[in-house]
């Protein structure tokens, strides 16, 4: 049987909040992946500068007098090698301002993405800290290796739960309107011999509108939604089933509209 929650342990918060912080240690164990990411994306730009320069001299080089038809042939693979730069540039734009997001107010990035005052978040980090907190995975075994979840998925305190895969949203417990599991594919093998494969993954919706997406088991899924439901009764699980491909959004609406109301 799936073994979903585990106690918190002082051992366990020494290794992994060595400065008492959980968005400390959580977004900082990002950061080293995404800076191997910087780095590529500079060795891929290089590397398309260098296309460009290249495409331009051996333009030059071999020039027959068409002036025409050598314009065209250097602008059509030019263009493409712009378009794959201004690609790359963006890139790396976006996830430099994400470390910088890391490395900067934690706090005021959670504050946020949370839609909590900073002293709901610190009383969250100090509850993260209590022997009462509770550790979730939801998968394991080949499972986890696939996804790019960390060690573990979450945390569960007396008034928040917490996903790693969301590094700066904390939910209150109270504020738990629906949690389900809904079904999705993806493709594996080489083309054209590419068989579809479904998955699960865990879905939560918060009253103030946050929604978590979390990889799950279908045995851990329903214990969990279980789990959760015995703590708020109020909480749609959907009936415990599992929502088709492409039907969460409609859900989302549902569960909005009747929070409104």
């Amino acid at each position: 049987m799936t073994n979903v929650f585990k106690p918190m342990t002082d051992d366990y918060m020494r290794k992994r909040f060595p400065k008492n912080s959980v968005f400390y240690s959580m977004v900082r164990s990002r950061v080293p992946t995404d800076i191997a990411g910087i780095l590529f994306l500079l060795v891929m730009l290089a590397g398309l500068g260098y296309v460009f320069a290249f495409v331009i001299q051996k333009a030059i080089a071999s020039f027959d007098g068409d002036m025409k038809n050598t314009l065209l042939a250097v602008g059509i693979i030019n263009g493409i090698v712009a378009i794959l730069i201004i690609l790359v540039l963006f890139s790396i734009f976006v996830v430099t301002k994400r470390v910088k997001t890391y490395l900067g107010n934690y706090f005021e990035q959670a504050e946020k993405e949370s839609k909590l005052p900073q002293s709901e978040l610190e009383r969250f980090e100090q509850q993260v800290m209590s022997p009462d907190c509770q550790i979730f995975r939801l998968t394991s075994g080949l499972d986890r290796v696939l996804t790019t979840d960390i060690k573990e998925d979450g945390f569960i305190t007396r008034d928040y739960i917490y996903f790693t895969s969301d590094p700066f949203v904390v939910i209150r417990m109270e504020d738990i309107c629906a949690c389900c599991m809904d079904e999705y594919s993806y493709y594996v093998g080489k083309f054209p011999h590419q068989k579809k494969v479904y998955n699960v993954a865990f879905r939560l919706i918060a009253s103030n509108g946050i929604t978590v997406r979390c990889h799950c088991s279908k045995e851990a899924g329903s214990m969990f939604i279980q789990a959760l439901a015995e703590r708020n009764s109020k909480i749609d699980t959907n009936d415990g089933h599992i929502l088709p491909e492409g039907e969460f959004d409609t859900y989302y609406k549902r569960i909005m509209e009747a929070v409104t109301v």
